[in-house]
């Protein structure tokens, strides 16, 4: 379900209503987390620790004032050394202090990552990073993913988490024709790599027109081993364009209808 919501969300943000869906999607899963709270309970099911770091990470994107609050204060004692923040809402809460595209917190978690011991913690924290509302930092990001300070195989974790945010879809996309060169000579025998890649700039549009533009530059600029992966990216801009064109007044409708 989450997934699901995680996808329309992203969808949406090709139209002037996305706001409303967040209003009904944090309707819908506030009350999830009043029930799970933010701490574990005694005993507590493994689920349901699980489930916590999900509902908090689709209240992050729905952009719930209070989970953004509670975060931050969160993130302030992790930072401080006064509390640790547990590890299954951490990705949660690093990415509700990075939504907000302040500079100094980008600089923090940014100085966090170098510092980090574990690669699980340092990509935790660039894929937060990557939520940023804020274009300069993911401009800084994008940069940042392909300098010699992040392993090969996690640029493209940071560069695809790019892609699917509001703000950084274009610039991803510029990024990766700009270093087209840069990304074949590195990944070009990694196949699985260079097809996450491929997909994962190009799959996150939503029209005919971004399908045609896309097409164009891979005709001109062939990546071995992607023509399927490829495919498959079109194939998913051009549904999410005719669904938008076929449903969106419909959705409009039971938005408004629902928060009435």
């Amino acid at each position: 379900m989450s997934g699901t919501l995680a996808e329309v969300n992203h969808i949406l943000s090709f139209t002037d209503f996305q706001e409303l869906y967040h209003a009904w999607g944090r309707k819908l899963v506030l009350p999830l987390l009043d029930k799970l709270g933010w701490t574990p309970k005694p005993d507590e099911k493994h689920s349901d620790t699980l489930l916590r770091g999900v509902a908090l990470g689709r209240l992050v994107a729905f952009k719930e004032a209070s989970v953004l609050q509670e975060a931050q204060r969160l993130f302030d004692l992790h930072k401080n050394g006064t509390a640790l923040i547990p590890v299954d809402i951490r990705f949660a809460v690093y990415a509700a202090v990075a939504l907000k595209g302040d500079e100094k917190t980008f600089n923090e978690m940014l100085k966090m990552y170098k510092e980090a011991d574990t690669h699980e913690e340092k990509n935790r924290i660039l894929v937060s990073l990557a939520c940023t509302s804020s274009q300069s930092q993911l401009e800084r990001l994008l940069s940042f993913a392909i300098s010699d300070q992040v392993r090969s195989q996690d640029t493209i974790g940071v560069i695809v988490s790019i892609s699917g945010n509001k703000e950084g879809r274009d610039l991803a996309w510029k990024f990766f024709q700009e270093n087209f060169q840069l990304f074949r000579e590195r990944y070009g025998r990694g196949l699985f790599n260079a097809a996450s890649l491929v997909k994962g700039v190009t799959k996150i549009f939503a029209s005919e027109e971004k399908a045609k533009e896309i097409e164009s530059f891979f005709a001109k600029n062939p990546f071995p081993g992607t023509e399927r992966n490829l495919q498959q990216a079109l194939e998913n801009v051009r549904l999410n364009g005719a669904w938008l064109s076929k449903d969106s007044s419909a959705i409009r409708d039971f938005l408004e209808s629902a928060l009435a």
